[in-house]
């Protein structure tokens, strides 16, 4: 019998081993969306025992909703504030992060225990901070002499304010993923950089940093 060699057992031994968090996502994850997808093409509501297949119906009546315009063009807008603010600002603050030696974990620390909050606990949290009346935000205001706001009940306010909490929370999850790429390029690289003239920072992150991560995802 031929004996299996080392790659291949490792192969199998990873396989099995990943099988367990494949199944689950399967489970929890991709079943219930293809689910979710093809009742969307049915008369499906809870309890009914019969299903009719009714194709684009529901999507023809959905797209003439007002509300349902509205509340995808405030969701295209919340996505357009918080995905490149978070990861431009996770991006700055990864390299502030990076170059402190003492500190480091406090602030890794601190700009990553957003990431870590439940939703019900940062909901209410958010929603004493930004009350029209209790809110310590509102009383700052009151005290440089500007008017209270409704943060969450103006409709002028309240996307803008959604998205500054959506960055709040994302920021410290894109700060870790960059330090973990800015850990990758070994000191040395920026000493001899120094040595060579390279001494601003602008300089060292578009000559060093930036190519230093691309070379590491090529290879």
């Amino acid at each position: 019998m031929k004996k299996i060699s080392l790659s291949t057992r490792q192969s199998i031994s990873g396989f099995l081993l990943s099988m367990p968090s494949v199944i689950l996502l399967l489970a929890l994850y991709v079943v219930p969306m293809i689910c979710l997808f093809l009742l969307a093409f049915t008369d499906y509501e809870m309890g009914n025992v019969v299903i009719k297949w009714i194709g684009l119906t529901n999507f023809n009546q959905i797209f003439k909703d007002p509300v349902f315009k509205r509340s995808l063009w405030n969701t295209l807008i919340y996505v357009a504030l918080v995905v490149p603010i978070s990861i431009l600002g996770g991006l700055l603050i990864a390299l502030l992060v990076h170059a402190r030696t003492k500190t480091r974990s406090f602030y890794e620390v601190i700009y990553f225990l957003p990431v870590t909050s439940t939703l019900i606990a940062m909901a209410t949290v958010w929603q004493f901070l930004l009350h029209p009346k209790l809110g310590p935000i509102n009383s700052i205001l009151k005290l440089l002499g500007l008017p209270a706001q409704n943060f969450l009940g103006d409709p002028t306010l309240m996307i803008a304010t959604l998205a500054a909490i959506g960055v709040w929370q994302l920021i410290g999850f894109n700060m870790i993923l960059f330090l973990t790429g800015l850990s990758s390029i070994p000191k040395e690289i920026y000493e001899a950089a120094s040595i060579d003239g390279v001494t601003n920072s602008i300089d060292k992150f578009l000559k060093i940093t930036h190519a230093e991560n691309y070379e590491l995802q090529i290879s």
